[in-house]
């Protein structure tokens, strides 16, 4: 009967130990899976066309805020000089 037993737990053992060589290539296989998919993601050609495209548009709106900067103050300065033109005016009347 002690044989039996032996042979028994030997047999669970192996089977134990096989159920964990199974778990641990698959838990392998899963995090291999997440892990490209992620550096995929965060490094992959996409990302790198969306990084380039939102630079080159603000580089475009930052050269626009310029314009629109100079246009203002030459609007502010255009308007400053009607504003003293017309204060000249009502001092004369």
């Amino acid at each position: 009967m002690s044989d039996l037993l032996k042979e028994y737990d030997e047999h669970s053992k192996k089977k134990e130990a096989h159920h964990h060589l199974i778990k641990t290539i698959v838990l392998s296989f899963v995090a291999i899976i997440v892990a490209m998919y992620f550096g995929n993601m965060f490094f992959g050609k996409s990302s790198l066309d969306v990084l380039l495209t939102l630079k080159e548009e603000q580089k475009k709106l930052e050269k626009n805020i310029m314009t629109l900067k100079a246009k203002n103050a030459q609007a502010q300065k255009e308007y400053l000089q009607l504003l003293r033109l017309k204060g000249e005016n009502s001092h004369e009347n």
